[in-house]
């Protein structure tokens, strides 16, 4: 009998204040754009790998895995701020907001990316691009949306978290399985 299998993926969520200072945002731009699904505060989160399906037992690999990467990267500053079109202006599909510094960020993507080949997950083959996805275009009628005031949420992730994803409810939810805190522990 083979182990059931759960959807996930590795992230860094966002401090409760900062996820609300975003959700006011949204807002403003549910107005521009009715039929764009915004994404609801409580899922917000900077994707650092998806995982796909996988294993209790692969799971605890992948942690182990993520224990030993997070000690090697300090807690560091992340600035979102510029509202940007992936994968591109031209073909929207999803709005973002951009993430930087772009080094550190696409260095853990990269190093839980390499790690994640040792637990039997493929690697990306598309550049990293590290956002924070706040709505998923739903038409070809499409407004590029503008924020009425200028955005600059920032804050020092210390932190990631493997999040298990439910697609059987609706809406689907992001459930925290574990989080590793960056640094080496004291």
């Amino acid at each position: 009998m083979s182990e059931k299998t759960f959807r996930a993926f590795i992230a860094i969520d966002l401090p409760t204040d900062k996820k609300e200072d975003i959700a006011a945002a949204i807002n403003s731009l549910k107005e521009q754009n009715k039929k764009t699904h915004w994404i609801p505060m409580e899922k917000l989160h900077i994707t650092l790998k998806f995982l796909g399906n996988i294993s209790q037992t692969q799971a605890d690999d992948i942690i182990s895995h993520l224990k030993t990467i997070a000690q090697n990267f300090e807690p560091f500053d992340i600035e979102l701020n510029k509202l940007s079109l992936l994968p591109s202006e031209t073909t929207p599909q999803v709005i973002t907001l951009s993430a930087s510094p772009i080094t550190p960020l696409a260095s853990l993507a990269i190093e839980i990316d390499h790690a994640m080949l040792n637990c039997g997950i493929k690697t990306d083959e598309k550049e990293f691009k590290p956002h924070l996805t706040i709505g998923q275009i739903k038409t070809k009628k499409f407004i590029e949306p503008k924020l009425k005031e200028k955005l600059h949420i920032k804050f020092k992730t210390t932190e990631i978290t493997l999040f298990e994803s439910e697609l059987n409810q609706h809406p689907s939810t992001y459930i925290p399985i574990r989080a590793l805190h960056l640094g080496k522990i004291k």
